[in-house]
């Protein structure tokens, strides 16, 4: 049964005016394009869904390497109070030893610190690169019902 000429029947009998741009032939020039197949829309919800997962697991790392670099500086934090009371106690060359090992330790840590700071940088770079490289564009064309 052709569904387009039985509607137009329809408003034929009810006495409409103007069906041919309330009801546009779907062969002629004011057909009404289709729009995306429901497999088209499926895949972009999918690629929606992929995207939220991957900024999500982004934001989490960056979160995680924010909390290691707090810790980070709090250890850096009593290495430089363990130095400072050792200098102000200090008394013969074990002390002085002690003193070149707690400066030692605290270059390592301001090193770790300032290595987890650049990741973190590098993490939320990446992060908004590929925010703007998986922007979804609006998929036309596939108007196929498979």
């Amino acid at each position: 049964m052709n569904m387009y000429e039985v509607q137009k029947m329809y408003l034929k009998a009810m006495k409409i005016n103007n069906i041919d741009q309330i009801l546009p032939d779907p062969q002629g020039p004011n057909a009404i394009k289709p729009g995306p197949s429901e497999k088209v829309q499926i895949e972009q919800m999918r690629m929606q869904v992929k995207q939220a997962d991957m900024e999500m697991n982004t934001k989490l790392a960056v979160m995680k390497l924010a909390q290691a670099a707090e810790l980070q500086q709090a250890k850096i934090h009593k290495l430089e109070a363990d130095a400072i009371l050792a200098v102000e106690q200090a008394g013969g060359v074990a002390t002085g030893q002690d003193i070149a090992m707690l400066n030692t330790q605290l270059a390592m840590e301001r090193s770790k610190h300032e290595g987890m700071m650049n990741s973190m940088k590098t993490v939320m770079e990446l992060e908004k690169h590929l925010k703007n490289v998986n922007t979804p564009a609006p998929l036309v064309g596939d108007h196929s019902k498979d």
